[in-house]
């Protein structure tokens, strides 16, 4: 059962307030394939590497936030990184970049609308 970008950005703050930096950040990646996925940019596929994101990444503007969060997740799964309080914020501000643009896009939209 896949969760939406939302539920996983709450269960990353869950983690974090646990002291459980590897799977809040670990969630904050989840989360922002979600968004991915959900903003029609690419569709969500578990069988796709980081690799195969980062490639299609190429074709959006902006895609150093999204090469951050699929650095240290490849750091903290395949490579010698420990997960800390440091690798979390940093994952925290990639995130925050990724959503920021969308949210002002959405708020600009709808006060359009009134």
């Amino acid at each position: 059962l896949r969760q939406s970008s939302t539920e996983w950005l709450k269960r990353s703050q869950t983690y974090q307030k646990q002291g459980n930096y590897y799977q809040a950040c670990r969630c904050l990646y989840l989360a922002t394939l979600e968004l991915l996925d959900q903003r029609g940019l690419i569709p969500h596929q578990s069988s796709r590497t980081d690799l195969e994101y980062r490639f299609l990444l190429a074709q959006i503007g902006n895609p150093h936030p999204y090469h951050t969060l699929f650095d240290i997740h490849q750091q903290l799964c395949y490579g010698e990184e420990k997960a800390s309080a440091e690798l979390l914020g940093k994952c925290q501000q990639a995130y925050q970049e990724i959503n920021q643009p969308w949210t002002e896009l959405k708020s600009a939209s709808g006060s359009m609308a009134s």
